[in-house]
């Protein structure tokens, strides 16, 4: 074990909608044998000594992957758009398991792993990791306080943005996601309005801007369907921003 590395205990991990992607894409995205599992919570057992945020017996949460710390984006401080993440995500391939496992090795532990309370159960903690990535999506975005925010999706991604949205004080949050428990879910999240993406008779732009007048100022897309993405940039005010959360395959719209 290298000295700012370390093992954690697994208590309990999320699916991450990709993690069924692989496993239902049998082989084709990630090798057979994969351990997978990114969202874990577990106990620090082991922890080199040149580790200085986390300790033996701590209670943490995974952060997923390790950056290099030498490719451009992390010498740049864009950690999370490391050139080598694949190679060090755990769960992404047979050379570092992910949290389905009973322990996972992770590599420069004080990054890829956060300190939590031992108040916070297991199945809440969890969440931290899928909430990180709504919230780095906002932040990503311009996003001013008052500004009219369409989300395009209503999973687990798509509510946790709304949520934050509604904590950072956004004027309107119109959800696109067609009628039934996840839109529902997103009223109950902070959404002020939803819209139906499969109406027949009238586009999402149209309904957009009978809401906001002219499009909405940020388009959070957490989908990742081709349609998505071009619904996405028909809800967009003229100069509005898209930001693109879920992953898309498709190379053409």
């Amino acid at each position: 074990m290298g000295p700012r590395d370390g093992v954690v205990k697994i208590e309990f991990c999320g699916i991450c909608g990709s993690d069924l992607h692989a496993w239902s894409a049998g082989g084709a995205i990630f090798p057979y044998g994969t351990l997978m599992g990114h969202e874990g919570v577990g106990t620090a057992e082991k922890v080199g000594p040149e580790a200085t945020m986390i300790k033996p017996g701590d209670r943490v949460a995974i952060n997923g992957f390790t950056p290099c710390r030498q490719c451009f984006a992390c010498q740049a401080g864009m950690v999370n758009a490391c050139a080598n993440n694949m190679a060090r995500t755990i769960g992404n391939s047979l050379s570092l398991d992910g949290a389905f496992a009973d322990r996972v090795y992770l590599p420069d532990i004080d990054v890829s792993a956060v300190k939590i309370p031992d108040h916070l159960p297991s199945e809440h903690a969890a969440f931290i990791e899928p909430a990180a990535t709504g919230v780095h999506a906002i932040r990503l975005s311009n996003y001013k306080v008052g500004d009219s925010v369409a989300v395009v999706g209503a999973g687990p991604i798509g509510l946790l943005v709304t949520a934050g949205l509604k904590a950072a004080g956004a004027g309107q949050i119109i959800v696109s996601q067609r009628p039934g428990q996840r839109a529902d879910l997103a009223m109950e999240f902070g959404a002020t309005h939803t819209i139906n993406p499969r109406d027949e008779n009238v586009s999402v732009g149209e309904q957009i801007r009978e809401i906001t007048d002219s499009g909405a100022d940020v388009v959070i897309e957490c989908a990742g369907a081709p349609a998505a993405l071009q619904q996405s940039i028909d809800m967009a005010r003229p100069r509005g921003q898209v930001i693109l959360v879920g992953v898309n395959e498709a190379r053409t719209l």
